[in-house]
């Protein structure tokens, strides 16, 4: 028996036991309330019911996760519009929601992503209880100006339509830039003045929809706090250190995304790879809507790593912000760190999203959630998929 299968059999019955209320009250038509299997198999035969699972799984049946995960997904109702309330993302009704989640990153290197932005890859995210999407984008497909792309918002649009639909809230997130077509489309030290009509342009396509959010630079990284701010430094491109531009700033991002009538949920990630927000409060953005929170990256190898880090800098801002890790990962072949980090950010009232819900890199070397589109998770995805059905309660 591999890793993987393991795995898979400690995920099954874990299963079990957080989910075994909803698993047969599913398809059942006129019966009063949910059935569950404590109403139809108490005691021994539960017990006997999980070790039969156990044995199938190391004889290594294929037991396919949707039977069980399928069946036990929440509720599907449409992900709700989210506004932000003093330092709490709140639905229209005031209810407050704790976002927990995952990124799909295939949107910034493929002009169409891949073939699992649909209902079936999202459900298997629903299965996990997660309640929120990031989709990482690239401002030279979405702009197109070579043509080179011409299908790139329509996929968007579907996979963002889609998700909403069964329940996923949607961040949107400018992830890859090209130097204002000057250099090689990556990941970049910060945006260029075309980001300003990447943003307008992508707050205008979904202005109407408050299920969706914009995260408005992924990780902003050698340049100062007064440039993140107000743009106007020159930077070296990291796809091609031969080519510099000038950098566009946050508050010009903000502003297009409000000039465009867009009022969403808008998260500004900090210098230091997204990882430094001690100037956050000091150089705040105007944001006439009020409509702000804070987006943090954090892995086990990053700068911000620790317990003290955390406590002296995150710690206070949510009490005035609020702050959802938007990248949340290690690359160890562990869950420890992510652990530690989700029950310490539960305790201050902060979101998480993990890195990544792709297949196609192996442990170590890559932070993935899951080894099969259908929600089989890896040694890391097993730490997120435990905590998320255990804190479920807290999501809307």
């Amino acid at each position: 028996m591999n890793t993987a299968d393991l795995t898979a059999a400690i995920g099954w019955l874990f299963f079990i036991k957080k989910k075994e209320e909803r698993m047969f009250g599913i398809g059942l038509v006129g019966m009063p309330g949910s059935l569950s299997l404590s109403m139809i198999c108490p005691g021994v035969c539960r017990i006997y019911l999980v070790g039969m699972l156990f044995l199938l799984v190391l004889a290594g049946c294929s037991l396919s996760p949707t039977l069980v995960w399928g069946q036990a997904t929440p509720p599907i109702r449409p992900a709700p519009a989210l506004l932000v309330h003093g330092n709490r993302i709140v639905t229209a009704s005031g209810q407050v929601v704790y976002l927990h989640g995952a990124n799909r990153s295939t949107f910034s290197p493929f002009c169409q992503g891949d073939s699992h932005y649909d209902r079936a890859g999202f459900l298997a995210m629903r299965a996990w209880d997660i309640n929120v999407v990031r989709l990482t984008l690239n401002q030279h497909f979405w702009l197109d100006s070579n043509h080179s792309c011409p299908g790139y918002r329509d996929a968007v649009r579907r996979a963002v339509a889609v998700a909403i639909s069964v329940g996923l809230n949607v961040i949107l997130d400018l992830h890859w830039n090209d130097c204002a077509d000057a250099c090689p489309s990556g990941q970049q030290p910060m945006a260029d003045r075309q980001s300003i009509a990447f943003w307008r342009s992508v707050a205008t396509t979904f202005r109407d929809n408050d299920a969706v959010l914009f995260d408005l630079y992924n990780e902003p990284h050698g340049i100062s706090w007064n440039c993140w701010r107000n743009g106007g430094c020159v930077v070296a491109a990291d796809t091609d250190p031969g080519v510099s531009y000038p950098v566009a700033g946050m508050q010009q991002l903000l502003d297009a995304v409000r000039g465009a009538g867009a009022h969403q949920v808008v998260l500004a990630a900090g210098p230091g790879w997204a990882s430094d927000v001690t100037g956050w409060q000091a150089y705040l953005l105007h944001d006439p809507d009020h409509n702000l929170a804070v987006s943090f990256h954090v892995y086990n190898f990053s700068y911000c790593n620790s317990l003290d880090c955390w406590n002296s800098t995150l710690a206070p801002l949510a009490q005035s912000y609020p702050v959802v890790a938007t990248e949340l990962g290690e690359y160890d072949c562990s869950s420890r760190f992510i652990r530690s980090f989700m029950d310490w950010a539960d305790q201050h009232g902060i979101g998480y999203l993990g890195w990544t819900w792709e297949t196609d890199s192996q442990c170590p070397g890559a932070s993935r959630m899951i080894v099969s589109w259908d929600g089989r998770p890896t040694p890391m995805g097993l730490g997120f998929y435990q905590h998320y059905l255990h804190v479920a309660n807290l999501s809307y």
